[in-house]
């Protein structure tokens, strides 16, 4: 029997990468006589960059600047073929979990890092660069990584705006400058990964939908929606791009948006971007049974993430999805979906901290679990 394991990350608890090993390793004690092939899956937040590389590319590391202006050091992948193809993941560079909660500040927190590995990618050579978006700190419409990559924003008195720019300087901004903008940008691919339709501005967008994620409050979230309209029409008119209500101009703070204004950059969704990379459709065709899973198994698992993703290309084959938790609210919806069966790896009552805590050994027992009930079927 041919097993394919397609797992997303487990948020705090496991890796995809641990997670397949781990339930491998259980479904093994029940017997050794199937083969399983391992693909790492993101939708484009946490663990992108891994899933494209995996097998395939290298991790390169540099010195950059956090989302609270701390220098760290963070990697990107980088993919040699016929061309040269970098893969950026903002959660490394400015993402939420690098700062602590009582920190946490969309006024103050910003996208240079990403703008930094942009750079660093663009140096060594990358014709096309995807850029995978989820899991950021930031409600800054990207000015923080614009300005990394060059381009200067300036006040309504004409005053550069230097230093590292946040969330608050979306509302001072009156004129943009693409003279130093790294000339390196305009051959290369841009390629987003995004897996929201918000809007940039308004009730559904960056502010309103993801700010209070990120530590807004609401005075704070009213500030930043009125940033993003003000940089929206600077941008409209210095560059003649109209970012504001497109769909997914305002995933990850709006740097999709910019990216969009400055590089022409294609938003797409990121689990299609990595099914496509890793040929899924073709190897599910040859497998008996695909296993996927997630930390949470619910309504929103249908709507652009991993398992929608999976069952929607999984050819017949079927498909088990397994969750830390799953909602039985829309079990129904999700058997539609394609999904053949659900489990969760919690089976009795637990704290959210010792189920993270125990994620792997939780995954383990459900795959010797899931071999024994093979076994019954037989």
């Amino acid at each position: 029997m041919k097993i394919l394991l397609a797992f997303d990350s487990f948020k705090e608890s496991m890796s995809s990468l641990e997670a397949a090993k781990a339930f491998e390793k259980g479904f093994a004690k029940v017997g050794n006589n199937h083969k399983f092939e391992t693909m790492l899956i993101s939708d484009g937040g946490e663990g992108f960059m891994d899933s494209l590389i995996y097998q395939r590319g290298k991790r390169v590391t540099r010195q950059i600047t956090g989302p609270l202006g701390e220098k760290i050091r963070a990697p990107f992948g980088i993919i040699e073929g016929k061309q040269t193809i970098a893969v950026v993941e903002m959660a490394h560079a400015s993402g939420l979990e690098m700062v602590p909660l009582k920190k946490r500040n969309p006024m103050k927190t910003s996208s240079y890092g990403t703008g930094e590995l942009i750079n660093s990618a663009l140096k060594l050579g990358a014709q096309e660069i995807i850029v995978g978006i989820g899991g950021s700190a930031t409600v800054d419409g990207g000015l923080g990584m614009a300005s990394a990559l060059g381009v200067s924003f300036y006040d309504k008195k004409g005053k550069k705006i230097s230093g590292v720019l946040t969330g608050k300087h979306l509302s001072i901004i009156d004129k943009i400058d693409l003279d130093n903008l790294n000339p390196l940008l305009t051959n290369c691919k841009i390629t987003v990964a995004c897996d929201v339709t918000n809007p940039l501005c308004g009730k559904r967008g960056a502010a309103y939908v993801f700010g209070p994620q990120k530590g807004a409050t609401s005075s704070m979230v009213k500030k930043l929606d009125e940033g993003l309209s003000n940089l929206a029409k600077v941008i409209k008119r210095d560059l003649d791009v109209d970012i504001k209500t497109v769909p997914g101009s305002g995933a990850a703070g709006g740097i999709g948006a910019m990216l969009m204004a400055l590089a022409k950059a294609q938003l797409k969704s990121g689990i299609d971007i990595v099914l496509d990379s890793l040929n899924f459709e073709a190897k599910s065709k040859k497998a008996d049974l695909i296993v996927t899973g997630e930390g949470r198994v619910d309504f929103q698992s249908l709507d652009g993430k991993t398992i929608s993703g999976i069952a929607s290309r999984a050819n017949g084959t079927a498909v088990l999805a397994i969750g830390g938790a799953v909602e039985d609210e829309h079990l129904d919806a999700l058997y539609r979906a394609g999904i053949t069966a659900t489990m969760p790896l919690v089976t009795c009552p637990i704290d959210l901290e010792t189920a993270i805590k125990n994620g792997k050994k939780a995954m383990l027992q459900t795959g010797e679990r899931v071999a024994r009930m093979m076994m019954l079927a037989k």
